[in-house]
């Protein structure tokens, strides 16, 4: 979240960096993240990830100031007026920003960077260095000075002497070769730059959201225009709509059928290969995937595992129904498979679950979960609608949390991507259930998402009473 939105009057002084770093934070002006204080108080009371106190001391490698409350920047020299760049490179973690009182500004590094060894300060071709050698000899924390512009580095335990020089040749200079290049004329409070694109992020009360452009591999996407399943709602964890084009089915049901043949290890891969190209050329582009719910029957470590425990259903649109479910019954050669009785397609049996594959009307469907099709069938929509991208989805944010929930500990245990899930449902767990909506789109070179928390209890029941909320104990009197 400290990634935060891009604001619409972009500060003249703009970003500063290299073009090799991993990641960089960009805010065009420090006082426009305020329109994130709303969505972060709220959400901070659920999640601790979104409390300032806890990233504070990530904005800058000596001053901690909170982004959102532009004050205690100004409190320590900082023009709040003006951008900050954190750029992360490896170990090497930079912060520049724009001095309004410099007197201030060094009084307050001083501070910090004196418990760190001997403190020097030379000027040399307009830029001023300052920092503080230990006994080996080492500059922890340093910064360079030119004119109001300054950039402060730390390289986790290792000297930043070498690195300053290459850090005083950025102030001044906005850079503006590759991603950095993605940043002129897209409104916000922040960005979130890596090498593959730029996310910009915006708020609005209880509402953030985020785009991102650049190297998404999202070029299959055929854009907005009428779909089948354009209507298409339901409840369910997710919902996710897709108009293709044509042609990039091809690769997605290759992948399809590979990720099928990963579960059969007892199944030959010609078949699933015939029933892939058969397939491909009787489809339109249009899809839509619903997971309904997450339900786990057996360990996540496994391929069928993770397979079985998202309960979902798929539909295509074909325009070739009989072509579509020839190719479909190549599958029914496989061990365990056989016709559905009422001959739309194939049932393929397993030890964790049931696939089953098949067409009805001009829907091909694929699900795990014969209760779930059934459902999302008698929810398709019973004439198009227009879509506006090329991919639209929605999340039941309660129904994700209960999802998380369900990661078995000893899984997590012994598979580091499966901690990360566990610690995932335990941190944004209670944050999920206060929130009310998540949705996005896509298109082919740009992604958006939306999340909207829940008003407060305690300020639908003031708005009830026609009262004004009673501001926080603590409001205003916190120390930077």
């Amino acid at each position: 979240m400290l990634a935060l939105v891009l604001c619409s009057v972009i500060h003249a002084a703009g970003p500063r960096g290299p073009a090799d770093f991993d990641q960089v934070i960009y805010l065009p002006r420090l006082n426009q993240a305020t329109q994130f204080s709303e969505f972060l108080r709220v959400g901070g009371e659920r999640s601790v990830l979104l409390r300032s106190e806890n990233w504070r001391e990530a904005v800058h490698p000596v001053l901690r100031f909170d982004i959102t409350r532009p004050e205690t920047a100004a409190a320590v020299g900082i023009d709040e007026t003006g951008p900050l760049t954190l750029i992360i490179r490896k170990d090497l973690e930079v912060s520049c920003v724009t001095v309004k009182n410099l007197e201030r500004f060094t009084a307050a590094c001083a501070d910090r960077i004196k418990a760190l060894g001997t403190p020097f300060k030379k000027t040399e071709g307009g830029v001023t260095t300052v920092g503080a050698r230990d006994a080996l000899d080492r500059v922890l924390i340093g910064y360079v000075v030119k004119g109001n512009e300054t950039c402060t580095a730390r390289m986790q335990g290792k000297s930043v002497d070498a690195v300053l020089p290459e850090i005083a040749k950025w102030l001044g200079k906005t850079p503006a070769t590759g991603t950095w290049k993605l940043l002129a004329n897209q409104p916000g409070v922040g960005f979130l730059l890596t090498q593959r694109g730029v996310v910009a992020m915006n708020a609005e009360g209880l509402t953030a959201s985020a785009t991102a452009r650049g190297e998404l591999s999202l070029g299959g996407l055929a854009g907005g225009g009428t779909s089948p399943y354009g209507a298409m709602s339901m409840n369910a964890l997710m919902v996710a709509k897709v108009r293709a084009d044509p042609s990039a089915t091809a690769p997605v049901l290759d992948e399809v059928s590979l990720r099928l043949l990963s579960l059969c290890a007892a199944c030959e891969p010609g078949p699933f290969k015939l029933a892939a190209r058969g397939l491909s050329p009787t489809l339109t582009g249009s899809a839509v995937l619903v997971v309904s719910k997450v339900k786990v029957t057996t360990s996540l470590r496994s391929e069928p595992g993770r397979f079985f425990a998202l309960r979902s259903a798929m539909f295509a649109e074909t325009h070739s129904p009989a072509e579509a479910l020839k190719a479909i019954k190549e599958l029914a050669v496989l061990r365990g498979a056989k016709l559905l009785e009422d001959g739309s397609g194939v049932s393929i049996i397993l030890k964790e679950g049931e696939v089953r594959l098949g067409v009805r009307g001009t829907n091909v469907f694929a699900s795990n979960d014969p209760t779930v099709l059934e459902a999302a069938y008698k929810a398709l929509p019973t004439a198009p609608a227009a879509m506006t991208h090329g991919a639209e989805v929605s999340i039941d944010p309660k129904l994700l949390a209960q999802g998380l929930a369900q990661v078995p500990l000893m899984d997590a245990v012994q598979s580091t991507e499966l901690a990360g899930a566990l610690a995932a449902g335990a941190e944004l767990g209670p944050l999920l259930l206060s929130t009310e909506r998540i949705s996005g789109w896509a298109d082919a070179q740009r992604a958006y998402l939306m999340w909207k928390l829940k008003t407060p209890p305690a300020v639908v029941k003031a708005a009830d009473a026609g009262v004004a909320e009673p501001a926080p104990a603590d409001a205003g009197d916190r120390a930077p």
